[in-house]
């Protein structure tokens, strides 16, 4: 039963991850000005829900332990599932290239390059 528990967590946080790195890859496809900048994720994600919620202070230091606390953990599990999703990753963008035409495709590698070349500078996805 424990196992059971342990792999349902896992991939409850697979998922709410993985959640994490395709939104904010669509948005770094998509140059939107407000997804996560150069720099940790997780200050882009308090600077969002300060925005969208308006925290106090108090509670904005509050979420910045929540999430310096989790963050390690979270890396750490991102390293274990980032091979699996990659493999993911790859055949749906095989899979998504067979219903585009060249002029697609051209257009659609260019956005991998460049979501590739943020994630390099530090952006979007900068612990990969």
């Amino acid at each position: 039963m424990s196992s059971s528990r342990s792999k349902a967590s896992l991939l409850l946080a697979a998922t709410f991850v993985g959640g994490l790195l395709l939104g904010a890859g669509a948005m770094a496809l998509r140059g939107q000005a407000d997804g996560p900048p150069r720099g940790r994720r997780s200050d882009w994600y308090l600077g969002h829900l300060q925005k969208e919620l308006d925290l106090s202070a108090s509670q904005r230091d509050s979420v910045r332990a929540v999430l310096d606390r989790y963050g390690p953990r979270m890396d750490s599990l991102m390293q274990e599932i980032r091979p699996r999703l990659d493999t993911l990753r790859g055949g749906m963008r095989t899979e998504i290239e067979r219903f585009l035409d060249q002029r697609q495709r051209s257009e659609f590698d260019k956005m991998r390059q460049h979501y590739a070349r943020e994630r390099q500078a530090g952006g979007a996805d900068a612990r990969r």
